[in-house]
């Protein structure tokens, strides 16, 4: 009964998810028709390994490779698959001409023998490597193929990078409603002229009244008053006779 609701709450919970909002996991989210379509893993491991290889070691490299480089849209996805091809192709190269130098090896045992007291394994792989060259080339055609799937799987690790730096600083379509308008669209910063400077204005104001301080208070002085005459000076008469 408990599995019975928890299904239930499952599919519940599942009918409330809106999908993937970020950028990043809306890329993931498509890139899963490449991962899981024609190009899925299982798929590739047929068109890329022989009959003699082993299709889960090879499924096992791409997953790998997947988990350490995060492809996160269709390109970034099918440029891992090459990565992951490339490399399991040069694993082949190198595979085959370890096996021709063996089986030149075998195949002089006898003649080695014949014509050497003592041979080391040093002197046994270049005498087979000599015999190559001299007889096919066999060991040119490897060496090309090594070489260009090296090359190759560079320029996929390459083309990789260059992917993600261009996803990172892609400037999104959609404007900025906090700075839309607020910000000028020329690159070049606008010029206004400087405003003339204005005198100053300054408000008028009524004189304040000076405050007039008291006059100082005058002492009143008396002269006593004489009510007799003066006495005369010497030489000048007390008074002077009227004329008759």
């Amino acid at each position: 009964m408990s599995s019975k609701r928890r299904r239930a709450a499952s599919r519940a919970n599942g009918k409330k998810s809106l999908g993937p909002v970020t950028p990043e996991g809306k890329a993931r989210s498509a890139a899963n028709a490449v991962r899981h379509g024609l190009a899925s893993t299982g798929r590739l491991a047929a068109s890329v390994c022989l009959t003699n290889e082993s299709r889960i070691e090879f499924e096992a490299l791409h997953e790998a490779l997947i988990a350490e480089l995060k492809p996160c849209t269709a390109t970034e996805c099918l440029t891992v698959e090459e990565m992951a091809v490339c490399r399991w192709r040069l694993q082949r190269a190198w595979v085959i001409e370890t096996a021709l130098v063996d089986n030149q090896m075998d195949g002089m045992t006898d003649g080695v023998a014949k014509d050497y007291e003592a041979v080391d394994e040093p002197t046994r792989v270049a005498l087979a490597i000599r015999e190559l060259t001299k007889t096919s080339t066999s060991l040119d055609v490897v060496n090309r193929y090594d070489a260009r799937l090296s090359r190759q799987f560079d320029r996929c690790l390459k083309r990789l990078t260059s992917l993600r730096a261009i996803r990172n600083t892609e400037i999104p379509n959609d404007p900025n409603p906090t700075n839309e308008h607020s910000q000028p669209t020329s690159q070049f910063p606008i010029e206004r002229p400087a405003a003339e400077a204005k005198p100053a204005i300054r408000p008028h104001r009524e004189p304040e009244p000076v405050a007039s301080s008291p006059a100082p208070e005058v002492e009143e002085i008396r002269l006593p008053i004489r009510l007799s005459d003066p006495e005369p000076l010497p030489g000048i008469p007390h008074r002077i006779p009227r004329a008759a």
